[in-house]
């Protein structure tokens, strides 16, 4: 039987957005009649939610080989999952069971390298799943130069990395321009699919705020923000807003989520 090996930094129990549809993925590819083993970390979007080592989810052959403890809220930290997860994901695939093709999402964004370090040593494929085009962003935040020696590597590693793989899985056409843009402005491109992310309508659909459980007796017009409050998320707008209309009782800003800027935001 076909094996599929997935390396993600987010599975559940865990509630990050790419642990969740990194599982429906393995689910659905299991279901299609591989064999899928993931190779992620113990939980820490949310702190304290338990999870073995070891298990077998819905047919999904589960191994966390990180600490949950070493959470993302201090800057420390977050490098030093940046650097210390990728290697012992690589070993654990290296040494697990054997791959027909491993799959790789780009967060953390030194994770792919591990992808590629184990196309050479195991003569395996990979597939490339983009949610974040690195080091681009960082530059656009100001946390890189474009002209810094850190910025050149790191440009010039991903290059390997997408040449390297298979397929590169991106959410959209403009992520897939960016790609092209900054990569292969003057050479062939690689295999590119343009595959944005997805909702199960069975269980993401329009409810009354009585039956989703909300206060009836709040004010008659709600704006919500549900999602990531990460360093790369646009809520300034959002919050804009909330402090432009404050003096309106009949509206109330909602927000529903985590991440490294909800301290900020709060």
């Amino acid at each position: 039987m076909a094996h599929v090996n997935i390396l993600t930094e987010y599975y559940p129990p865990d509630l990050a957005a790419t642990g969740q549809y990194m599982c429906q993925l393995a689910e659905d590819i299991s279901e299609a009649g591989w064999d899928v083993s993931v190779v992620t970390a113990m939980p820490s979007y949310v702190d304290n939610i338990p999870a073995p080592r070891k298990e077998v989810l819905n047919g999904v052959k589960v191994k966390r080989v990180f600490p949950g403890w070493l959470t993302r809220r201090s800057r420390t930290t977050r490098i030093i999952r940046l650097l210390a997860f990728p290697c012992l994901a690589m070993f654990h695939s290296l040494f697990g069971q054997k791959s027909s093709v491993n799959l790789v999402v780009s967060n953390p964004p030194t994770l792919p390298i591990a992808a590629l370090l184990l196309k050479y040593v195991q003569r395996k494929p990979y597939v490339y799943l983009i949610h974040d085009v690195y080091p681009e962003i960082a530059a656009e935040l100001g946390v890189l130069r474009k002209n810094s020696a850190v910025f050149r590597l790191w440009h010039f590693l991903h290059r390997k990395i997408l040449s390297g793989a298979s397929v590169v899985i991106v959410l959209g056409r403009c992520m897939k321009d960016v790609v092209v843009e900054n990569y292969f402005p003057d050479r062939p491109e690689p295999n590119i699919a343009v595959l944005p992310n997805w909702a199960d309508g069975r269980l993401i659909f329009p409810e009354t705020r009585k039956s989703a459980g909300d206060d009836a007796t709040a004010p008659g017009f709600v704006v919500q923000f549900s999602g990531n409050i990460g360093m790369f998320h646009e809520i300034e707008t959002i919050l804009a807003a909330a402090v432009t209309l404050r003096s309106r009782q009949d509206i109330v800003f909602e927000f529903v989520g985590d991440g490294a800027n909800r301290g900020w935001a709060e």
